[in-house]
C-alpha cells in the first residue's frame, strides 16, 4: 500500500497539464488533477452583454483572467481545459532555428517531431474546411491571401492546421477518444467558448482520455501550497465552493497551471512561505509575451462576412530585408475573425469602473464600428521578442513583470507597420489596440517563461526532462519553462514538451523503458504547412533580389528575427513609426 494520497498531483489542465495526466492515469498512476476554473458545458459560456457574469475570474470566477503586469496585460482562460477553451485553434510547429538559443541540446525540433505529431492526432487537426452555409472556404481567408500577395516583399501564405472539427454542424459524433461532438458552423466565437461543441478543446481529447483511464478531477479549486513530506510532498488547495481546504500526499507533483501562476505560486513557495527555499534564482526571469500584437482593420466597400468561420483562417510568413550577410528574419501575420458580440461588451463597459478611463472610452468608439456590416476583421501577429521579463511578486504577493518596451521595440514598430501595409493593400483603416497607443502596455495571450529550462540552478529552473533543480519529484510542464519567445503560437510545442517528458517520467517512475502512449501506434503525421511555407520563402530570398523603398532605398529591417512556423500574425515595416 503507498504511503502517499496519489503518485502524482497534476496543477491545471491546459496544454501542460492535460497532456500529462492523461499519459499518467493510462500508464496505471493514481492522478488528481487541481483546476481552480470550472467546467464548462458549451450552453454555459458567457453572453452576457452587462459583463456581469460569467465572464471574468477575478468578479466571479468567469472565464478570463485578465491581469496588468505591470508593463504587460496578460489574458489566459479559466476552467477545465485552461486556454484551450478561448485559443484561436492554432497548432504551429517553430522551425529548427527556434531550437538553437536558449535551449538545452537534446531538445530540438527533430527530437521534438515525433511528438508534435503524436499531438496533433490526439487534437486532429486539418486546415480550414467549407462553410456549411456557402459550400466555401470564408471570404476572409480568400481575401488575406490576395491582398498579402501583394506585399512589397518576400510573403507566403499557408491555411494552418486547426484544432476544429469540420463537418455537418446538426450532426453529434464521436470523435477517436469517445467524446461528442458536432461539425464547425463557423459563427466565429472560437475566443469566447465555442457554443457548439466544435472546437477540440482538451476536455474533448486529452481531458477525456485522462478521467476515463482513472484520474480524478478537482475543479474549481486552487492550490495554494506545495512542500517537502517524507519521501514525497504535501499538496494544499482551497476550494472555492465551499471554502474548505484539501490536502493531498503524493510522489510527485507537476505544475501546469500557465506560465503567470505557475511561477507565482513557485515564488510563494520560495519567497513568502519558504516551502521551497531551494529553488534557482533564474525563478521568475525569462519571461516573454511571445511578441504578440494585434490591430484591427475596418474594410470600405462592399460588405463581406470577415466574421464567418474560425477564429484564425490563414497566416502569412514575411521577411525583412537584411543587411548584407546577415539571416533574413520572419515573422507571421494571422487573420482574425472578429465576434460582433464583443462590440456590445465594449460598449456596456462603464469607465468609472475601468482601470483606465481612456481606454475603455477608446475601445468604445472602436469597437462599434468595427462591428458594423460585418465589415471588420483582426489581425493577429507574434515574432520572437527579447523574453527579457521578469516576474516578481507586488505588494499583494501576486505576479507583476519587469517589462523593457524598448528592448523590443523594435518588433512592436515591425508588426504595427505591417499591419497597416497590409490594410492598405485590402482597402481598409488600421487600428491598432488603445492598450498600446495610450497607456504603452503590450497585450499578450501567450504567456511563456518565468521557470525556464536549463542546464543547471545557474542557467534555469528544470532540466531538460523539466524536473525542478533541487527538488526531485516537482517538475514543471506548462510554458513558464520555455526559455524565450516561439513567435508561433506555443500551444504545440508547450503539448509535445510535455509529451516528451511525462513519457520520460513513467519509465522511470515505472520501471518500464519501453513505455509508450497506446495511441502512438496509430498516428499518421500530418502535413506540417509552416515548414513548406518557410521552404517557398528561403527560395525567395535567395532567388530574388531585395525589394526597394519608394525612394529606391531597400527598406531598414526591424532587427527582430522570427524563427517559427507561427499560428500568429507577423510583419514587417516599410517606414518606421515613432513610440
Amino acid at each position: 500500500m503507498s504511503e502517499h494520497d496519489a503518485d502524482v498531483v497534476v496543477i491545471g489542465s491546459g496544454f501542460g497539464g492535460a497532456v500529462s495526466a492523461a499519459r499518467l492515469a493510462q500508464a496505471g498512476l493514481r492522478v488528481v488533477i487541481v483546476e481552480r476554473g470550472r467546467r464548462w458545458n458549451a450552453e454555459d459560456f458567457p453572453r452576457d452583454r452587462s459583463l456581469r457574469s460569467g465572464w471574468w475570474w477575478h468578479r466571479d470566477r468567469g472565464l478570463f483572467d485578465v491581469r496588468w503586469l505591470d508593463r504587460m496585460l496578460s489574458v489566459q482562460g479559466a476552467g477545465w481545459g485552461g486556454g484551450s477553451l478561448v485559443y484561436a485553434n492554432v497548432f504551429a510547429r517553430p522551425p529548427a532555428e527556434v531550437f538553437d538559443e536558449r535551449w538545452p541540446s537534446s531538445t530540438s525540433r527533430a527530437a521534438l517531431e515525433p511528438y508534435y505529431d503524436l499531438v496533433a492526432h490526439m487534437l486532429e487537426v486539418s486546415p480550414v474546411g467549407p462553410d456549411p452555409q456557402t459550400g466555401a472556404v470564408p471570404a476572409r481567408t480568400t481575401l488575406m491571401e490576395r491582398s498579402t500577395a501583394t506585399l512589397d516583399r518576400p510573403a507566403e501564405s499557408m491555411r494552418p492546421q486547426l484544432a476544429v472539427r469540420f463537418g455537418d454542424p446538426d450532426v453529434m459524433v464521436r470523435n477517436r477518444h469517445g467524446a461528442v461532438q458536432a461539425g464547425c458552423r463557423f459563427v466565429g466565437e472560437c475566443v469566447l467558448g465555442c457554443p457548439q461543441r466544435a472546437k477540440n478543446t482538451l476536455d474533448h481529447n486529452y481531458l477525456f482520455v485522462a478521467e476515463h483511464a482513472g484520474a480524478t478531477a478537482r475543479t474549481e479549486t486552487e492550490v495554494t501550497a506545495v512542500r517537502p513530506e517524507g519521501s514525497g510532498y504535501r499538496v494544499e488547495a482551497t476550494d472555492h465552493v465551499s471554502g474548505s481546504t484539501e490536502s493531498w500526499s503524493a510522489s510527485a507533483v507537476f505544475f501546469a497551471a500557465g506560465a503567470v501562476a505557475t511561477t507565482e505560486l513557485l515564488l510563494r513557495m520560495r519567497d513568502v512561505s519558504g516551502d521551497l527555499p531551494d529553488l534557482s534564482a533564474q525563478l521568475g526571469e525569462g519571461f516573454s509575451g511571445n511578441g504578440d500584437s494585434l490591430s484591427f482593420l475596418r474594410r470600405r466597400g462592399e460588405p463581406v462576412e470577415l466574421g464567418r468561420g474560425p477564429t484564425i483562417t490563414s497566416a502569412t510568413i514575411v521577411t525583412d530585408a537584411p543587411s548584407p550577410g546577415e539571416k533574413p528574419a520572419w515573422f507571421v501575420l494571422q487573420d482574425g475573425g472578429y465576434p460582433a458580440v464583443l462590440a456590445s461588451l465594449v460598449a456596456g463597459m462603464n469607465p468609472a469602473q475601468a482601470a483606465t478611463a481612456a481606454v475603455t472610452r477608446a475601445l468604445r468608439r472602436v469597437f462599434p464600428r468595427l462591428a458594423e456590416k460585418q465589415t471588420a476583421m483582426t489581425l493577429l501577429m507574434m515574432g520572437r521578442d527579447s523574453s527579457n521579463g521578469r516576474l516578481v511578486l507586488d505588494h499583494h504577493l501576486e505576479a507583476a513583470v519587469r517589462w523593457d518596451n524598448r528592448a523590443n521595440s523594435g518588433l512592436y514598430r515591425a508588426e504595427r507597420a505591417l499591419a497597416r501595409s497590409v490594410g492598405q493593400a485590402m482597402g481598409a483603416r488600421t487600428l491598432h489596440t488603445p492598450i498600446w497607443t495610450i497607456l504603452r502596455r503590450a497585450v499578450t495571450v501567450h504567456n511563456l517563461g518565468g521557470a525556464p529550462v536549463g542546464t543547471d540552478p545557474d542557467s534555469g529552473v528544470v532540466d531538460e526532462h523539466g524536473e525542478v533543480f533541487g527538488y526531485p519529484g516537482l517538475l514543471v510542464v506548462d510554458g513558464a519553462s520555455l526559455p524565450g519567445a516561439t513567435g508561433a503560437n506555443p500551444s504545440a510545442t508547450i503539448a509535445a514538451l510535455a509529451e516528451r517528458r511525462v513519457e520520460h517520467f513513467i519509465r522511470r517512475f515505472t520501471g518500464d523503458e519501453t513505455w509508450v502512449p497506446p495511441e502512438r501506434a496509430e498516428v499518421v503525421p500530418v502535413d506540417v504547412p509552416e515548414d513548406a511555407a518557410i521552404q517557398r520563402m528561403r527560395t525567395q530570398v535567395t532567388s530574388e533580389p531585395p525589394p526597394r523603398g519608394p525612394e529606391g532605398a531597400a527598406p531598414s529591417p526591424p532587427g527582430v528575427h522570427f524563427t517559427e512556423q507561427m499560428s500568429g500574425a507577423v510583419h514587417i515595416a516599410g517606414r518606421r513609426e515613432r513610440t
